[in-house]
């Protein structure tokens, strides 16, 4: 399975890519992801994540730590209100550890 940060990173280069005067819409990467306009949003959300928790995620050298992340569980910690609780769940997640 493909790093779903991965994906919405390469996502949201896509929306500033220079394309002319046209301004780059949802519905324009969603065809050229080859996903609904939905999916373009899902991903995107993602990045509401806390700018380290995505490095530890796409870096390389963590591979072994994050492969049994699945993307609802980062999209379910990227829906929390605030940073705070983000790493902390995100850090749970990683150990095992049940979340309060």
């Amino acid at each position: 399975m493909k790093n779903p940060l991965v994906v919405a990173q390469k996502m949201k280069a896509a929306f500033h890519e220079d394309i002319g005067a046209k301004k780059v819409t949802q519905s324009m990467v969603a065809e050229r992801f080859g996903v609904s306009r939905s999916r373009v949003a899902q991903y995107i959300g993602l990045l509401r994540l806390p700018d380290d928790v995505i490095a530890f995620v796409v870096a390389d050298e963590n591979e072994e730590y994050v492969a049994h992340l699945t993307e609802g569980n980062l999209r379910e910690i990227a829906a929390m209100p605030d940073p705070i609780r983000q790493r902390r769940a995100f850090a749970e997640l990683l150990s095992g550890t049940p979340s309060c």
